[in-house]
């Protein structure tokens, strides 16, 4: 099976196999030996941050209640984040259409097993098997007057295929 990525404009984000390992549980044996943490390593595609971003929200309900600072070539790239819908959301746009062969969908969520403080990624299963969909991911900002910063080349997202209609399929028994 294939996923087509369409890009957009020529700076769309890099998107990286995601790693099998992660840093922050390598120095720790125990956790490194949790199969069930580990079992995700590796699951799907990360999207990555084309240059850092500093993020804070104020805590009020409009979009220009958060100030976002981007470290970006002052070309003509269009900014990768941005608050437009309000109540402490933040948008991430890869520069994508995408696409998946089948009977499968995407789902679209933070990086697996990379928490965040101040910040909560918002998940989503997007059905891009009939025609390519432009996608956007979204976080919610959960603690006021806390900056957030993302480095460039971090991952903000994470994609995974999905079967369409997966869930349905089972009962609760």
């Amino acid at each position: 099976m294939k996923i087509k990525a369409l890009p957009l404009y020529h700076q769309a984000v890099a998107i990286e196999p995601t790693p099998t390992e992660r840093t922050w549980a390598v120095p720790n044996e125990a956790i490194s030996a949790n199969l069930a943490l580990s079992s995700v390593g590796g699951l799907g595609w990360d999207l990555l941050c084309p240059y850092a971003v500093e993020i804070t929200w104020n805590g009020g309900p409009n979009p220009e209640d958060i100030d976002i600072r981007l470290d970006r070539p002052t070309d003509d790239a269009p900014a990768f984040v941005q608050s437009y819908l309000g109540q402490g959301l933040l948008t991430f746009y890869p520069g994508y259409q995408l696409q998946i062969e089948g009977p499968n969908s995407l789902w679209l969520r933070g990086p697996i097993n990379r928490p965040k403080d101040g910040l909560s990624p918002l998940e989503q299963i997007v059905d891009t098997s009939l025609l390519p969909a432009t996608i956007s991911l979204a976080w919610q900002l959960t603690r006021p007057d806390k900056t957030i910063r993302f480095d460039a080349g971090e991952p903000f997202g994470t994609l995974v295929p999905y079967p369409t209609h997966f869930a349905e399929q089972f009962e609760w028994e």
